[in-house]
């Protein structure tokens, strides 16, 4: 009776660990025989999608990575899957936080393990500010510059995961064609100054095309209207709810989305408000409106500094930290880890759960 009892309780437990395992891990993985990645052409990703048994398949890159916010900072194991990799792993099914979203090559997303998401200090469902992620550089030499041999990337939080603690504390979960970019150091990696500056011109014009002021004086100029000084333009009262309500909008949809170029691009415009009714209605002389304005507004301030001295719904008060100035990184921890850690081979430990760890199927191409 003893022996039987004793036998129970192991296959209890041997069910829980197969269940957290599983979990995060696929039932079957393809692994390159030698080195890290494996090559795979269109034509052997369908010969495997299409045997017998296989519900779905995934493709991963997995790599070490620093991830950096603020002045807190953890390595991890930085795994990047596609869209099939919720068919063949339950993480999406244990989300602690947020959603499982690990977005686009250009909108990188983030799904944190519970451990990782206390150790750099984010709220990973309300997450303003991006997180930077340092991958290193696919095949750099061992004579480099520990710095030169890293690429930086930046991308929000959507969310974190909790299953066992082995994961919890290890893992970051993203979009594959982002890692696969990083380290392969692309070019386009330099654009993004440009691209965050196109979005902000695309914003401002876009409402100086239905700005009261802007439209009325064009129209003087271009039309050659003549209109007096009092005089109103046709649909005036439409140009001015445009006027008003866009900058709103634009903050409404960044706290809403988390997004500091929307968020930042409507207080900016709150101002061409406040220009544009001074214009044509003068309410007070203008150094008792400038003065009402200014301490209404350091008011504010000081009162949001207060309120927002702890982080809440993924808002702070401080600076937000220089995503490109990297010699303030203390990079040394990945430096050696990824210098002392040589390829990961295949080894046979007897009965595995699982996989997943690097390689899979889904795609041709190296990554």
């Amino acid at each position: 009776m003893c022996q039987v009892l004793v036998l129970s309780v192991f296959n209890g437990f041997e069910g829980l660990v197969q269940s957290l395992y599983s979990n995060f891990y696929a039932d079957v993985k393809v692994l390159a025989s030698k080195g890290k990645t494996i090559r795979l052409s269109i034509e052997q990703v369908n010969k495997i999608r299409g045997l017998e048994g296989v519900k779905g398949i995934s493709l991963i890159a997995e790599e070490k990575a620093l991830l950096q916010n603020g002045e807190q900072q953890t390595v991890v194991l930085l795994k990047g899957v596609d869209n099939g990799y919720s068919q063949v792993s339950g993480v999406p099914k244990k989300m602690l936080h947020g959603v499982f979203d690990v977005g686009t090559i250009d909108t990188p997303k983030l799904i944190l393990g519970s451990g990782i998401e206390n150790a750099i200090g984010v709220e990973s469902d309300k997450n303003l500010f991006p997180v930077t992620v340092f991958l290193p550089k696919k095949k750099q030499g061992s004579n480099v510059d520990p710095l030169s041999a890293l690429s930086e990337g930046n991308a929000n939080t959507s969310g974190s995961f909790a299953i066992q603690q082995d994961f919890d504390n290890k893992y970051v979960i993203t979009n594959i064609d982002f890692v696969k970019q990083q380290m392969k150091n692309p070019k386009n990696k330099y654009y993004a100054n440009g691209l965050l500056m196109i979005s902000v011109i695309a914003l401002v014009c876009f409402y100086a095309a239905g700005n009261f002021y802007v439209v009325r004086e064009a129209s003087i100029a271009l039309l050659n209207m003549d209109l007096k000084g009092g005089e109103t333009i046709p649909l005036g009262w439409l140009f001015w709810i445009f006027t008003i309500i866009i900058p709103l909008l634009y903050m409404a949809r960044g706290i809403q989305k988390k997004e500091a170029v929307l968020l930042r691009t409507g207080l900016l415009l709150v101002a061409a408000i406040v220009f544009t009714v001074r214009y044509y209605y003068h309410v007070m002389p203008a150094e008792v409106a400038m003065l009402t304005g200014g301490i209404v507004f350091i008011a504010l301030a000081y009162a949001l500094i207060k309120y927002l001295h702890e982080p809440k719904y993924g808002f702070t008060y401080r600076q937000q930290k220089d995503l490109f100035f990297m010699d303030k990184l203390t990079v040394e921890s990945l430096v050696i880890a990824q210098t002392f850690s040589g390829p990961q081979l295949p080894t046979d430990t007897g009965t595995q759960f699982g996989g997943g760890s690097g390689g899979g199927g889904g795609a041709s191409g190296e990554f």
